[in-house]
């Protein structure tokens, strides 16, 4: 029975190419499963943001229009002020025909008190006008407070958090191909010893040389020959390697 021999540059060299397929392998595996992650985050996070756009326009006109009724209740209260204020002018014409009235009539009669029931019509249009101001402000209030800055701010934010799920799917992904590409060079590394320790004897060999020519000048020549052969060895395999 032919005995088989584990040790020879054949056997080395299939090892090699099958060791570096694997490290090939996992760098492949590991881009293409991180990839996925991170395409499948990129492309829900652009489905969810086309389907919030028109959300985020409904909230927009939604506050838009709530601050547009806003003014409009504020040139009203305006309108009622400037009325109560004309109201009041008239209240004080009154008052003073009325007071013209009493001297004229030498006291109280059927003028004056008619002179009195307009101040009072008056004075109720005030009270009515003044309700309706007040009415106004509570709504003007409500408004304020459903609609401040802070709560479309609010709603744009939480529509937005949506999409924040499938963001997060790029860090794994990032994670994945960051170790894939780790332990496929730790694995590929394992396949330049050879060409590492080469380049490790080449910067060797000047100093060994000339250390055994000072310790040993009659024993220089020897080792320079064994140290040759050695190196040279080493760069025979590694041209048959590649």
């Amino acid at each position: 029975m032919e005995k088989k021999e584990f040790l020879n540059e054949e056997s080395y060299l299939k090892t090699k190419k099958k060791i570096s397929r694997i490290a090939l392998v996992i760098f492949i595996v590991g881009l293409m499963v991180g990839s996925g992650f991170i395409v499948f985050g990129i492309v829900k996070t652009n489905e969810i943001k086309k389907i919030n756009v028109p959300k985020i326009q409904q909230i927009e006109q939604k506050y838009a229009a709530k601050s547009s009724e806003a003014d409009q209740i504020r040139n009203d209260m305006i309108q009622i002020e400037e009325k109560v204020d004309t109201i009041k002018y008239e209240i004080d014409k009154l008052r003073i025909e009325q007071r013209k009235i009493f001297n004229e009539d030498n006291g109280f009669s059927d003028r004056y008190y008619s002179k009195e029931t307009e101040i009072n019509k008056k004075n109720n249009e005030i009270s009515n006008l003044n309700k309706t101001r007040s009415d106004y402000q509570e709504k003007l209030w409500d408004i304020e407070r459903k609609y401040k800055e802070s709560n479309k701010n609010n709603e744009i934010h939480e529509l937005n958090k949506t999409t924040e799920k499938y963001a997060f799917l790029y860090i794994p992904g990032i994670f994945i191909i960051f170790i894939s590409l780790t332990i496929s060079a730790s694995i590929y590394m394992i396949t330049k010893q050879r060409e590492i320790m080469a380049f490790q004897a080449q910067q060797i060999r000047p100093i060994a040389e000339e250390g055994i020519e000072k310790m040993a000048p009659s024993e220089a020549k020897a080792a320079k020959i064994i140290v040759k052969e050695i190196s040279r060895g080493i760069k025979e395999e590694n041209n048959d390697d590649k």
